[in-house]
């Protein structure tokens, strides 16, 4: 049986990834003072529209289903993050992750393990590789 840490790591590398959602939600979880590997929906979509913000970002978001995305409600977008990237992560990790209360994070003995093997800063940088990958394959734009 693989330890935290690499069932962590490895779901990063084979994530299915037919839009970049996943990614902000996962980078969300290793911010600043996102120490705790977790947080609330409210927090997500903040960090969802600062990281569509960006042009290149937003390259993810050029289908109908996205239009009017600036304009769109609190509502919309919370139903939105739950409907596709934590529903998609708990469908395919729930041995991971966790969604409670409004609250979406990794579960505690695997985040313990991520800090224990001081594999934060790795799964980081593992995140930002696959979107770096994933954009760079579906739009030849480089992060």
């Amino acid at each position: 049986m693989l330890s935290n840490t690499m069932s962590f790591l490895y779901m990063i590398e084979h994530t299915k990834m037919t839009k970049s959602y996943k990614g902000p939600v996962l980078l969300s979880l290793f911010q600043g003072n996102m120490i705790s590997g977790k947080i609330t929906i409210d927090e997500l979509m903040e960090y969802f529209k600062h990281f569509y913000a960006d042009p290149k970002h937003r390259l993810d978001l050029n289908d109908l289903i996205h239009e009017d995305f600036d304009k769109w409600s609190n509502d919309q977008l919370k139903s939105h993050i739950i409907r596709n990237p934590i529903s998609a992560l708990l469908n395919t990790s729930s041995e991971l992750f966790y969604f409670l209360n409004e609250e979406f994070g990794i579960k505690q003995e695997v985040y313990e393990d991520l800090i224990h093997d001081n594999a934060l800063d790795i799964v980081e940088e593992k995140i930002y590789q696959r979107l770096a990958n994933y954009f760079s394959n579906k739009f030849k734009v480089v992060l």
